[in-house]
């Protein structure tokens, strides 16, 4: 079955601002959005919303027919993927222990990585250009290194069908953003929902199929 996402009616203010008003739309799968607007347009909020983490937008999120209220957490965290803004700086880390974190709606918290997970973490490192970089501490690592270990992280997981990245083309050099431009290419399936935010026209033009514009507390598709 293909993954749907639908938005529906969804209003929200945060201070009083009006962020979004009655927004509705339907995500398909096999497509990559790009989602652009101002700063403080909500991106982030909308994608918070999507991923559950506003409880109070649940009801106006619908996946596979289901609202976002009757889905488990466990479902939610394996179903869904958020790559945030920030790159985390996790000093205790190993590059390949931060990818590894985005398995653990799979195999749990194991510290002890089974055969399964060394092969996804070495072909994600590979696809991204990392491998080089997977027994060094995530902290040794430059901002643009960092933030493709935390996409890796994002995208690892083979049984995710929603994939919300915010920002991720933001540190990286041309080199990294050509590695980061195939791989979401490759990623793109009749089994996923890929949605970036971002303000790099040339990276967008290059990934996206459509693009929805955040504007004036509306949601445009062009």
């Amino acid at each position: 079955m293909k993954p749907s996402l639908i938005i529906k009616n969804l209003t929200f203010e945060i201070n009083k601002k009006l962020i979004f008003n009655n927004i509705t739309i339907s995500l398909e799968s096999n497509t990559i959005y790009a989602l652009i607007g101002d700063n403080g347009s909500g991106k982030t909020t909308l994608f918070k919303s999507i991923i559950g983490l506003n409880n109070s937008l649940k009801n106006n999120i619908e996946f596979n027919n289901k609202n976002l209220n009757n889905l488990s957490i466990n479902f939610i965290a394996n179903k869904f993927s958020f790559l945030s803004q920030e790159n985390f700086n996790l000093t205790y880390c190993l590059v390949r222990q931060r990818i590894a974190h985005g398995l653990i709606p799979i195999y749990g918290l194991n510290p002890w990585l089974q055969d399964e997970q060394i092969s996804l973490i070495e072909q994600v490192a590979k696809n991204l250009n990392i491998t080089h970089l997977l027994d060094r501490s995530i902290n040794l690592i430059s901002g643009g290194e960092q933030r493709l270990v935390n996409i890796a992280k994002s995208v690892i997981n083979p049984q995710c069908e929603v994939f919300l990245l915010d920002e991720p083309s933001v540190f990286l050099d041309f080199k990294q953003k050509d590695f980061l431009i195939h791989y979401l290419l490759n990623l793109k399936s009749p089994k996923r929902i890929i949605i970036f935010s971002s303000h790099d026209m040339d990276f967008i033009h290059k990934c996206a199929s459509k693009i929805l514009i955040l504007k004036n507390n509306q949601i445009l598709q062009k």
